[in-house]
């Protein structure tokens, strides 16, 4: 069943209480693996334009991990292992609300044992946030928005450059370097105290320094010199007692290392390797942000690169198996990290497309593909598994930045997929194979010619609840959803344009999803949208919703969010995957209140039973209410995929407690596949999914 079915469906089932539910952030909980490794950080988000810096926050011996997204977010990993083994968790609260904006960097710059915070302004400065915490907990609070110099002159650094503290000088206490996009470097020195930092400008061309990348780094003609955004880091990798410099430039494809030949108290850098590390020097795009650490906890700093212009294998490690004084560094890994990252602009769906009773997870991205994880757990533990980045079906050049949706568009027991694309129309893969093994064919491009100008997001859900699956298609202009309502049968669909749902604020690229957030038996509207938060429509009537949040559970992803709901773990709370600018996929877990508070809840001791599952002629179907007594006898109803009714039943009393009721769809034609089978009994219901094989 996908996602867009869930949802379907969601009127029947009641799965979520008005205001008792909360959400919690997780970047793991749930197992993800690729080629036999388990993923570090599953649900952290992509990495796509981020800027990374370790420090051992907590002073417990092992660096922790601090990292900042294009939208400005800064999270904060703690290392939970060991100084020669880490493992991150994310500490979703610590930093949140927090917004560094292009850059951040952290140093103990008033020397009380903990890490304050610098970054950048809206307009090129810099802001300090002193941490008035402890080194478990820091508070960031601002001090300075907007740090001067001793003489009050306002410091800069350009929205194009990473700039970084370090004690040139040797004073103790920490001086300030930014890069400009003309190739020189800025040097402000600390003329204060480490306690009681003041910066004085000291020289725009610090070492003379006038650096720039030959084209040549791009395979281009060597005459080609060009400046760019540039990211710079100091790091003592000789253990000289001097800090040597690098480099990392927008249009260089590895690092430049600038050796240290001074004095620790009076530096003088010059070029030592255009490509750096020298015997295996780094390759990227370009526009590498270079950062040491100890990782391994050996005594020595171990190399990474977060490469700014790509999006997959950015996050690169070098080991150190030389020494503090004798470097070499020896590439270990591409992803330092790992976790679900779908390149640019994922879109999740959920689906049980193997028809094994647990959700597995498609991906579509903004190059057209659609990658797929199969759920190898089952619906309370779910693991997931990748199986492809690129499904062979699929032809990406006729969806760039493609959403993912499935339904079964022709009621013959199995889900077919549409994708929605930038050009606003549906592409139509119908499913020739059976719901355990589907096969996937190309059947138009341009399904029933619907088009709502660009970037479409398709979504499927029985929203007026005459039996058929609707069609919701959010666009970019102004982030509207074209409502496309069902006009004809669940086998012979035939979609009638109805309205369009528009906003009172400006919007784009809206991706829509309906849910019952309310609990009150009408769709709700969600919206994901390109500022990364999410919009919430209370549904009304079958046509009309009331706009009520902005801001929807307070989840901000950063850019393009595209959001899904399904209960993935079957504790009856529902959870929430949203997915990203950045390619990755957020995790909020549904927890807080009563899982279903609403009064169809059965208690814990009422159990549904269905034998076979699957079945072929008989249903044998078993309600144990551990000697409830029942005035009316319990009520059995069929629904199929797109929750229309097949049949309904009365149980039979068997004894107290008991009801048993045989099932058979022999008169019904009934095509094989999944179908629901829930019990109302006084004031509760049980839902079971069935399989019926013909």
């Amino acid at each position: 069943m996908t996602f867009a079915l869930f949802n379907c469906l969601l009127w029947i089932f009641s799965q979520h209480p008005a205001g008792a539910q909360t959400f919690t952030r997780s970047a793991g909980g749930i197992a993800v693996e690729r080629n036999g490794e388990r993923f570090d950080l599953p649900f952290f988000g992509g990495l796509d334009r981020f800027i990374p810096q370790f420090v051992d926050l907590d002073r417990d011996g092992d660096v922790d991990l601090f990292i900042s997204t294009a939208d400005g977010q800064l999270s904060f990993l703690e290392n939970t292992g060991t100084a020669r083994a880490h493992k991150f968790r994310l500490l979703p609260d610590v930093l949140k609300n927090l917004n560094v904006q292009s850059w951040f960097y952290l140093a103990d710059i008033d020397a009380d044992g903990d890490f304050d915070l610098y970054h950048a302004t809206g307009d090129g400065g810099l802001t300090f946030q002193r941490n008035t915490g402890s080194s478990l907990r820091p508070n960031f609070v601002l001090e300075m928005p907007t740090v001067v110099t001793a003489d009050n002159q306002k410091m800069s650094s350009q929205i194009t450059s990473l700039p970084v503290f370090a004690d040139i000088d040797a004073d103790g206490d920490f001086d300030f370097f930014t890069g400009i996009i003309t190739g020189e470097i800025e040097f402000d020195q600390n003329i204060g105290s480490p306690a009681v930092p003041s910066f004085e400008l000291i020289t725009s061309t610090w070492q003379d320094l006038l650096i720039f990348s030959f084209g040549a780094a791009l395979g281009k003609s060597f005459s080609n010199q060009q400046h760019g955004a540039n990211a710079i880091e100091f790091a003592d990798i000789d253990g000289d007692n001097d800090l040597d410099f690098f480099y990392g430039d927008f249009f260089h494809r590895g690092v430049y290392f600038l050796r240290n030949d001074g004095r620790p108290n009076d530096p003088k850098v010059a070029i030592a390797d255009t490509l750096f590390p020298r015997l295996q020097p780094v390759q990227t795009s370009g526009y590498n942000v270079p950062r040491f650490a100890d990782i391994d906890g050996d005594g020595d700093e171990d190399f990474f690169i977060a490469c700014l212009r790509q999006n997959r294998n950015n996050f690169i490690l070098y080991k150190n198996s030389g020494s503090a004084t004798t470097p070499n560094f020896q590439l270990t890994t591409e992803n330092f990290l790992t976790m679900i990252d779908a390149a640019s602009n994922s879109a999740p769906a959920f689906v049980d497309i193997d028809a094994d009773g647990d959700y597995d997870l498609f991906i579509g991205n903004s190059d057209g593909q659609l990658s797929f994880y199969e759920n190898i757990g089952t619906t309370t533990a779910p693991a997931f598994r990748w199986i492809a980045d690129t499904l062979a079906y699929i032809q990406p050049n006729l969806h760039f930045s493609a959403a993912p949706a499935f339904t079964d568009i022709e009621a013959d027991g199995d889900l077919d997929l549409f994708v929605g694309s930038n050009s606003g129309r549906l592409i139509f893969y119908e499913n020739q194979g059976s719901l355990r093994s589907p096969n996937f064919v190309l059947t138009t491009s341009a399904y029933e010619n619907i088009s709502v100008g660009g970037y479409s997001a398709p979504h499927f859900a029985d929203y007026d609840k005459d039996g058929d699956a609707d069609l919701f298609i959010g666009s970019v202009f102004g982030g509207a959803i074209h409502f496309y309502e069902n006009a004809g049968t669940t086998s012979k669909p035939r979609f009638q344009f109805k309205k369009q749902i528009r906003h009172a604020f400006n919007v784009e690229y809206a991706i829509p999803f309906l849910h019952d957030w309310t609990s009150d038996g009408i769709l709700d509207l969600m919206v994901g949208e390109r500022s990364g938060a999410l919009l919430y429509y209370r549904g009304v009537t079958a046509d009309s919703f009331t706009f009520v949040q902005r801001d929807f559970a307070g989840i901000d992803v950063g850019f393009y969010a595209a959001p899904s709901f399904v209960d993935i773990n079957g504790d009856r709370r529902v959870d929430l995957f949203v997915g990203e600018g950045d390619g990755g996929v957020n995790f909020f877990q549904g927890t807080g209140g009563s899982a279903v508070a609403d009064s169809k809840t059965p208690p814990n001791s009422f159990e549904l039973s269905a034998y076979p599952n699957p079945f072929h002629e008989r249903l044998n179907i078993l309600l144990q209410l551990d000697g409830a007594k029942m005035i009316e006898a319990p009520r059995g109803v069929i629904y199929n995929l797109v929750g229309a009714r097949v049949a309904a039943f009365d149980m039979r009393f068997v004894q107290r407690g008991l009801w048993r009721m045989e099932w058979s769809p022999a008169r019904l034609n009934l095509k094989s596949g999944v179908y629901f089978l829930q019990v109302n009994f006084g004031s509760a219901q049980l839902t079971k999914k069935i399989l019926f094989i013909n």
